[in-house]
């Protein structure tokens, strides 16, 4: 009997421990948030469809921001991301591929989108942003808008709808 009562002990041990690393592996903090649905990408061909997500810093500190995109099966596809920012010429610049973790610096905007991915794939998507910052004070950070757009080059479509019902998170 003793060495029953032993043996779960250790295994409820070994049970806390293997969880504590796997929780230990997130090590973002966030002090605010906003879930983001309707986002669908994709390619057929001369079909391109893009969703993007124009977020905002709208405090005068740094704000750490995290997107995580999920496909309409909940897998992470973050990978397909890239991070721009506007410039005075007529181009984006990329500041990330493969990630759309990002330091959004005061009063600034960011764009976080999903590359249209290989010939055939079209997905329905669903976006979490999460952010921190060194000041811990705010309670409302960030404002964004959600973007699909699509077509063949000769005939396009935009729409824009804003995150969080427009207003700060």
């Amino acid at each position: 009997m003793k060495n029953l009562v032993r043996a779960g002990l250790m295994s409820a041990v070994m049970v806390v421990l293997m969880c504590g690393g796997v929780f230990a592996q997130s090590s973002f903090s966030a002090q605010g948030g906003a879930m983001v649905n309707g986002l669908i990408f994709g390619r057929s061909g001369s079909y391109v469809q893009n969703t993007s997500l124009d977020i905002t810093n709208v405090t005068n500190e740094v704000v750490h921001c995290k997107v995580t995109f999920y496909d309409h099966d909940g897998i992470d596809i973050t990978h397909l991301a890239k991070v721009y920012t506007g410039s005075a010429g007529s181009r984006t610049i990329v500041l990330a591929t493969g990630t759309a973790e990002y330091d959004i610096p005061a009063h600034s905007t960011r764009c976080f989108q999903l590359d249209s991915g290989i010939d055939g794939s079209y997905r329905y998507c669903s976006a979490e942003i999460l952010w921190s910052s060194e000041d811990k004070k705010p309670h409302k950070a960030l404002i964004g808008t959600a973007r699909n757009s699509g077509g063949t080059g000769t005939s396009l479509y935009y729409g824009n709808y804003p995150i969080n019902n427009g207003q700060p998170f």
